[in-house]
Formats: structure tokens, C-alpha cells, sequence
């Protein structure tokens, strides 16, 4: 597992969701990098690393720990967004002395009180990563992005539209990734009262990927969880909506989590 750092300040690791690499921070970093000494993680597969074996997304939570250990970080804050959300989650489990606070951003949790996020096969995993670059962006937007945002922001829409594009992932690594996700939302509800660090869940208030119904029941079930809502937004909200994306993270920041 590759990784970029920036900035100064309180350790954070950052976690990209499925499907996407660190790109998906480019436009957050600037800004976060002014408090933060931000860890912009590759997952396996993505940023130009080649797969070699399966994998499981509780190898992932171990790599990124063993990126902190290599950045002789003894504790750290953790950003996940969507899929990145589910490491962020098995790492705050498995490593909770570590973890001074969690912020999930559109994501959901484990068991069966969860909505189902929308079922899709492999072959139609496999079918929509080996389209071009560009119609990828372009349907994958439609279903992830606020029907007003490209007509309120055409501007922020087309750079969004460009960089999914450019980044656009090998098939195969997005199906092994789509693999172990599938495994991890399978296994038995995790016990979400024994996650005790400070936690921001954060959403997009018309998410249609990942249901904010989810968004509620985690800030529900986590004890030190902090829910916030971004209006007029779907799942690329912390895009969509950066100003107000940022502002309820360093809500949370400054008002519950030690590493300040």
C-alpha cells in the first residue's frame, strides 16, 4: 500500500471509498492540510500497485495501520469516505487506543439493521469499469451527485466529472475490491458500543447510494457520535458541498476529539 503525505498538524489518515483512489481528497486537501498532517492512502490495487493476491478489507485496516507505524504516528484521526468509512471502522475496533477520532463520511455500517446499499453483480461491476474513462464519469455522476448540483455548480461539476475520468481504475482491481467489500457486509453485525473515540458522521442529506437512514442508526449506536447532515447533497457531498463539508468536520474536531 502506496501513500502521499501534505500538511502539518494532528495526524489523519485518509481512506477513499470504492472504486476511486486518493484523488478523491485532491480537492479537500488543501484545505485540510492546514491542520492536519494528512496520509492520503492507495488501497490495494489502486494508484498504480499491482494485486497479487486476494485480499479482505480487514488487510486493509491492517495496511493502513502499518502506514501509521512507518510515519511513527502512536495515534491518529481517521477520514473514510463511503468504503473507506467500513476500514476506518474495523480499525478503530482493532486499534482503539490509537484512534483519537473517527469522521465517516457517507457510509454505512454492518448487520442487518442497516438498509442494503444497492445490489449489483459483477458482471455489471465488470461491465461499467471497463467503459471508457469519461462514461464512466458521466453515469456514475448521474447516480451520486445532487440532480441541482450541475445546473447550481457547472463549474465544480466539471472538475469533478474530469478528475473521476482521469482516474479511472483497472477493472480487475475494482472486482477483487468489490469482492472483499461484499465479505466484510456479510459477516456478523459489529458491536458498535465498543467503538469509544469521538466520531463524526457525516452525510449527504439526499444520499441515494448509501441511505441516510444508515447515517442515523451509526450516530445512534456509536456513544460519542456527532451526526451532521449536509443539505442539497448526494454521496460526492464532501464535493458537492466542500464549504459545509468542512465546516462540520471541524465542528466535530474542535468539539470532541483530543487531537487538536
Amino acid at each position: 500500500m502506496t501513500f502521499k503525505v501534505l500538511g502539518q498538524g494532528a495526524p489523519l489518515l485518509c481512506l477513499s471509498g470504492f472504486g476511486c483512489s486518493s484523488w478523491i481528497f485532491e480537492d479537500l486537501a488543501p484545505a485540510l492540510a492546514k491542520d492536519f498532517e494528512l496520509a492520503l492512502v492507495e488501497n490495494r490495487g489502486f494508484g498504480n500497485q499491482p494485486l497479487t493476491t486476494p485480499y479482505t478489507l480487514q488487510d486493509l485496516a491492517a495496511d493502513a495501520l502499518a502506514i501509521a507505524d512507518r510515519l511513527k504516528w502512536d495515534s491518529f484521526s481517521i477520514l473514510g469516505i463511503s468504503m473507506g468509512g467500513f476500514i476506518a471502522q474495523q480499525m478503530a475496533l482493532t486499534a482503539p487506543l490509537r484512534v483519537e477520532c473517527l469522521y465517516l463520511a457517507g457510509t454505512t455500517g454492518r448487520g442487518p439493521q442497516f438498509i442494503p446499499l444497492p445490489s449489483t453483480s459483477e458482471a455489471e461491476i465488470l461491465a461499467f469499469y471497463q467503459l471508457s474513462g469519461q462514461e464512466q464519469a458521466q453515469r456514475g455522476l448521474i447516480q451520486t451527485v445532487h440532480p441541482q448540483f450541475p445546473i447550481h455548480r457547472p463549474d465544480r461539476y466539471q472538475q469533478l466529472l474530469e478528475a473521476r475520468a482521469t482516474h479511472a481504475p483497472d477493472p480487475e482491481a475494482v472486482l477483487w475490491q468489490y469482492r472483499a467489500v461484499q465479505t466484510w457486509l456479510q459477516l456478523p453485525a459489529l458491536d458498535y458500543r465498543q467503538i469509544q473515540c469521538p466520531t463524526g458522521i457525516l452525510h449527504g442529506a439526499q444520499d441515494r447510494y448509501v441511505s441516510p437512514e444508515n447515517a442515523r442508526f451509526l450516530a445512534e449506536s456509536i456513544p460519542q457520535a456527532h451526526l451532521h447532515l449536509i443539505p442539497e447533497s448526494d454521496h460526492f457531498f464532501f464535493y458537492e458541498q466542500r464549504e459545509a463539508f468542512l465546516e462540520a468536520l471541524g465542528r466535530v474536531r474542535r468539539l470532541t476529539c483530543r487531537s487538536v
